[in-house]
């Protein structure tokens, strides 16, 4: 069953917001439109769950690099040689560092 057959559907039973409208009423644009719009909302969610995904992960780094430089301080306080351990990120502010990617994807020419 196509796209459009299936948001015809929805729209003879009402389980449809008003967005899908946009499918059914010519006059609100054609099926491509919703399908174009349908594709950058799923984008956009994507990138937001993305980024919230991202920020999850640099916590993680974050805590994880903490307790290593916890114990590599311990090793060395009893005599061990300490270990080097992993570079923070150049931000501690999720912000700045998606804003520096999107600066270098710029840089590279690729957005």
């Amino acid at each position: 069953m196509t796209l459009k057959r299936l948001l015809w559907l929805a729209s003879k039973q009402n389980l449809h917001p008003c967005p899908w409208e946009l499918c059914i009423d010519p006059s609100q644009g054609s099926p491509s439109d919703y399908g174009a719009a349908l594709k950058s909302q799923n984008c956009l969610a994507l990138i937001d769950q993305t980024i919230l995904d991202c920020r999850s992960q640099m916590e993680e780094y974050r805590q994880t690099r903490s307790a290593l430089s916890a114990v590599n301080e311990r090793l060395a306080d009893l005599g061990a040689e300490p270990i080097k351990v992993p570079d923070h990120f150049p931000t501690e502010s999720l912000g700045d560092l998606i804003l520096a990617r999107v600066e270098g994807l710029r840089a590279e020419g690729k957005i």
